[in-house]
């Protein structure tokens, strides 16, 4: 089965010339909120001292660098998501729950 069906006419060349353009843009956007998503991070993590202080200024540098980088060279700060990604993993697999602060952190459990 096709994506015409019953002869109906094609999308004009103009139309398909414009989608990767639209693919660009929602790239760079969700680029932009990832960025400050990682920067809103940085804020919790000094906040709350959940996690490594490290953890939260990799998210800093990680959240300017994708804000001064994507309206410039969008598909290539992919990479630096992705690096941004196994420190995040590095952090999750040695982090223990038992380090989180006891004000902060209520087990449902014990409570």
């Amino acid at each position: 089965m096709g994506a015409v069906k019953n002869n109906e006419p094609l999308p004009g060349v103009d139309t398909l010339r414009y989608f990767p353009q639209v693919a660009y843009m929602l790239m760079s956007m969700s680029l932009i909120a990832i960025a400050a998503s990682l920067v809103l991070l940085f804020l919790g993590v000094r906040k709350t001292s959940v996690f490594p202080a490290w953890f939260g200024y990799a998210s800093l540098v990680t959240g300017i660098v994708l804000f001064a980088g994507t309206p410039f060279v969008g598909p290539f700060m992919i990479p630096v998501v992705l690096l941004w990604t196994i420190a995040a993993s590095v952090v999750t697999w040695r982090y223990t729950p038992q380090e989180a602060s006891s004000d902060f952190v209520k087990s449902p459990v014990s409570a």
